[in-house]
């Protein structure tokens, strides 16, 4: 439901050290998104998140995490992650904030944080092989170092070395 996508949105963006705020959620999910009753009445939400006119705030950046960590099934979290790399990516061009958005969203350390402990190993790699079919993660030697310590962290090491190459090769390519 749009509830939970918007819920999970918040606290993403929020443990990535990313404000959200009205506008980027509405970029992510729709104008609409906040115009329907589930969301503005919802007391569920009420309780972790203060929405106003403009500003989305958490009420607690810890809370924030142990949901994500909790409440949330691993592929339910990638999916609104990948959402908001879309958007993102969709969207760096017209304000600084998605291009710093982005890049928050490839770094393996922010985003192993909003990932749930059960079942983050497929998750990694879920997320990172959806990630690079994006135009520009393809050449970026960035994407792939993080993309291969991700695997690392996760014990999938051909993986890693495959990457920590691949991310060696571009870097040298660009050099």
């Amino acid at each position: 439901p749009l509830v939970e996508k918007i819920a999970i949105t918040t606290f993403v963006l929020t443990i990535l050290n990313q404000r959200p705020t009205v506008s980027m959620l509405t970029d992510v999910w729709g104008v609409d998104a906040f115009e329907r009753d589930s969301v503005q009445n919802n007391a569920g939400l009420a309780n972790f998140i203060d929405i106003s006119r403009f500003d989305v705030r958490v009420r607690s950046t810890a809370a924030a995490e142990y949901l994500l960590n909790h409440f949330w099934k691993a592929d339910e979290v990638v999916s609104v992650l990948l959402e908001i790399a879309h958007a993102a990516d969709r969207l760096y061009r017209v304000s600084i904030k998605y291009e710093s958005l982005f890049k928050a969203l490839m770094k393996f350390s922010s985003v192993q944080h909003a990932l749930p402990e059960k079942g983050k190993r497929d998750a990694v790699v879920t997320y990172y092989e959806s990630l690079k079919l994006i135009d520009r993660c393809k050449r970026y030697p960035l994407f792939w170092l993080q993309y291969a310590i991700g695997a690392l962290v996760v014990g999938d090491l051909t993986r890693a070395s495959k990457y920590f190459d691949t991310s060696y090769s571009l870097a040298q390519t660009k050099g």
